[in-house]
């Protein structure tokens, strides 16, 4: 009898293991899988929005004319966008309606640190996963989230980056840094910038001799400009929404201000910083996750793509976006189920080396048991005739591409 129990009950665990593997049944398969999306696509950083918004348009596209979701019998993934305005309050509100409401699956965004840190407590709340891949803040994957991943890199991971490139190039160079100045809005992302450069300077034994941070979106950064001049750090690195970066390289150059490097992140990244800028952003070196000029054929081939759909260049928001819609969509895959929870679950398992995901400059895409990739990474370009060249690190550079170092003085960046 004995023998005979365990033998019913072996096959019935193999039925029971067969028939979980096979696929969704068409008639209990949904026609659609809905998304919702939060970005800025009104207010001050309007146009960052509207560039990720590109991103993950022209990436919808593509794979729900490639058949959709095959685990779910090609259910088309439709995006539900929630404007946030770039306020806290405004996300926390439209992601509550986007579950509650709209009933979505899950939900990417929202672009900024200072509005997805309070979204993600809204997503744990309701057991919806939050898929996070621009904001930076380190909180976001440090606060025990089950339902919180992040393809994109950690604050302090850029500081990191930031501090190995200025002492790679100053070896490779023989012309090394050795005093440092920071300057960084007063936000949740800038505070967590600042926090993090003081870190890493610290450990490469790199003296900060001037440390500031400036008022988001004032009309005014003479001040700061002023007091970074006399300080006289031979590097400075800089943390800005793209409005205010324009700003701060502008006043840069009308107080005549030379340093080795000033090394951007954040709106350094956008090409409206370049037109808004003009001749005053060339030879700045920005710190990003992508460029078209990368040694990455997939991430060239998405540029002309995006130019010839849009008419104007991919940035790297918009690659961001792309990338990301992809990796969800694997996700998807993953889950055979537009259920948060079998969603939740398969983003805790994913591995994504290959495909359209891979625009961007890293290994792969999985998440760590705090929800952050770990295999995301920052590269940084520097501006030459109005335009981004990937300069380091060497593995990602194209070799024809000649780093200005120290950069030119104001006379040579405004000519």
């Amino acid at each position: 009898m004995r023998t005979t129990l365990a033998t019913v009950s072996c096959v019935g665990l193999v039925l029971f293991v067969a028939f979980a593997a096979l696929p969704v049944d068409a008639g209990q398969a949904p026609a659609e899988v809905k998304i919702g999306n939060l970005l800025p696509l009104s207010g001050g950083l309007a146009n960052d929005g509207a560039q990720v918004r590109r991103g993950f348009d022209l990436a919808l596209e593509e794979i729900n004319a490639a058949g959709g979701i095959k685990a779910l019998h090609g259910a088309k993934i439709r995006l539900i966008y929630g404007d946030t305005r770039g306020e806290p309050t405004v996300g926390m509100s439209e992601i509550e309606k986007l579950i509650t409401q709209e009933k979505v699956s899950l939900i990417i965004g929202a672009h900024q640190s200072n509005v997805t840190l309070p979204g993600t407590a809204v997503a744990e709340k309701y057991k919806v996963p939050y898929y996070v891949p621009n904001a930076t803040s380190d909180k976001i994957t440090e606060q025990g989230y089950k339902y919180t991943f992040r393809s994109n890199v950690k604050a302090n991971w850029g500081a990191k980056d930031e501090i190995k490139f200025l002492v790679d190039v100053g070896k490779q160079k023989n012309d090394p840094v050795k005093t440092l100045g920071i300057i960084y809005e007063d936000t949740e992302g800038g505070q967590t910038f600042a926090a993090g450069v003081r870190d890493e300077a610290k450990k490469a034994g790199l003296p900060i001799t001037f440390d500031e941070a400036y008022p988001h979106g004032g009309a005014d950064v003479t001040p700061v400009i002023t007091k970074v001049k006399q300080a006289a750090p031979d590097a400075v690195l800089f943390n800005s929404y793209v409005q205010d970066a324009i700003l701060l390289a502008k006043t840069v150059d009308e107080m005549r201000f030379n340093a080795k490097a000033m090394v951007g992140w954040g709106g350094y990244a956008d090409p409206a910083f370049i037109k808004g800028a003009g001749k005053t952003a060339n030879f700045w070196f920005n710190v990003g996750n992508w460029e078209k000029d990368m040694n990455l054929p997939a991430a060239r081939a998405l540029a002309d793509k995006f130019q010839k759909k849009y008419g104007v260049p991919l940035s790297a928001h918009a690659a961001t976006g792309y990338s990301a819609l992809y990796v969800a969509k694997q996700a998807l895959e993953d889950a055979a189920s537009a259920d948060p929870q079998k969603i939740r679950d398969a983003f805790a398992k994913i591995e994504v080396k290959a495909g359209p995901a891979m625009v961007m400059p890293f290994q792969k895409f999985t998440f760590d048991e705090n929800g952050q990739n770990p295999f995301a990474r920052y590269i940084v370009s520097q501006i030459v005739n109005g335009e981004y060249r990937t300069v380091w690190p060497n593995d990602i550079t194209p070799p024809e591409n000649k780093i200005a170092w120290p950069m030119p003085k104001w006379e040579v960046r405004s000519k």
